[in-house]
C-alpha cells in the first residue's frame, strides 16, 4: 500500500509539474512517435533538444488509439521515474519529452471523455495493467463535462505564470498537515480550477482565487 501511494504521489507531482510549464513552441515540421510533432531547435539549444508539440489529431480507430494510449502511458511512467531520479523539481524545467507525453495523454483522455462509443471500444482493448486507471480517468472526465453547460457570457480570462511545482508542493503539504486533506486532493482541485494558479480572473459564477471559491464561502 505504501509503495502504491508513493508511486501515485510521484505521478501526481509529474502532472502538477507539467501544468506549471508553458506549452512548447508550435513551430516545426514532421510527426514523430507517440503523436508528437517535431520542431526546429531553439537558438543556442543542443542537438536533440528541439521544441515540439503534441499532434492534435486523435485516431478514431479503437485498436490504433488503444495502442497509442498504452505506449504513451508506459513512456510517461518511465520518463517521470527518470526525471525524479535525476533530481525532479530541482532540475527545473522538466524535460520536454516528459511534458509532451503528459500533454498527449491528457489529449487522449479528453477525447475519450466526450466520445463515449469510441471510449468503450478503446478501453476494451487496453491491457489489464492500464485498464483500471484508464477507465477512472475517462469516467472522471465525462463527469466533469456533464456538469459543464454553455456560457451565455464568456468572462474575461486573465492568466499569469504559475508558481514552480516544488513551491506549490510545499503549500499543499503544509495544508495537508494543518487541515488533514491529502495534498494530492488539493493539487487536483487547483489543477482543475485554475491550472495551478495560471488563471487569475474570476469564473462566470464569480468564484475567485487559486481554488476558485465563491466570496460567500
Amino acid at each position: 500500500m505504501r509503495m502504491r501511494r508513493s508511486l501515485a504521489s510521484v505521478l501526481v507531482f509529474g502532472v502538477l509539474a507539467m501544468a506549471c510549464t508553458d506549452p512548447p513552441s508550435s513551430a516545426g515540421a514532421g510527426t514523430g512517435p507517440l503523436g508528437v510533432t517535431s520542431a526546429s531547435p531553439e537558438p543556442g539549444s543542443s542537438p536533440g533538444s528541439a521544441s515540439a508539440e503534441p499532434d492534435p489529431r486523435i485516431p478514431r480507430d479503437p485498436a490504433v488509439l488503444a495502442r497509442e494510449l498504452e505506449s504513451v502511458w508506459t513512456a510517461r511512467r518511465i520518463a517521470v521515474d527518470a526525471w525524479v531520479r535525476s533530481g525532479g523539481a530541482s532540475t527545473w524545467p522538466p524535460p520536454v519529452d516528459l511534458e509532451l507525453l503528459v500533454l498527449r495523454e491528457q489529449s487522449i483522455y479528453r477525447s475519450l471523455a466526450t466520445l463515449h462509443r469510441l471510449a468503450e471500444r478503446v478501453l476494451a482493448r487496453v491491457p489489464p495493467r492500464l485498464a483500471a486507471e484508464a477507465r477512472a480517468n475517462v469516467r472522471a472526465g465525462a463527469a466533469l463535462y456533464e456538469h459543464a453547460s454553455p456560457l451565455r457570457r464568456v468572462p474575461e480570462l486573465r492568466t499569469r505564470a504559475p508558481e514552480p511545482a516544488d513551491v506549490l508542493l510545499g503549500y499543499f503539504e503544509e495544508a495537508q498537515e494543518r487541515f488533514g486533506v491529502e495534498w494530492e486532493v488539493l493539487a487536483a482541485a487547483m489543477l482543475i480550477e485554475t491550472r495551478m494558479g495560471r488563471v487569475v480572473s474570476r469564473s462566470s459564477a464569480g468564484a475567485q482565487g487559486p481554488m476558485q471559491f465563491l466570496p460567500a464561502t
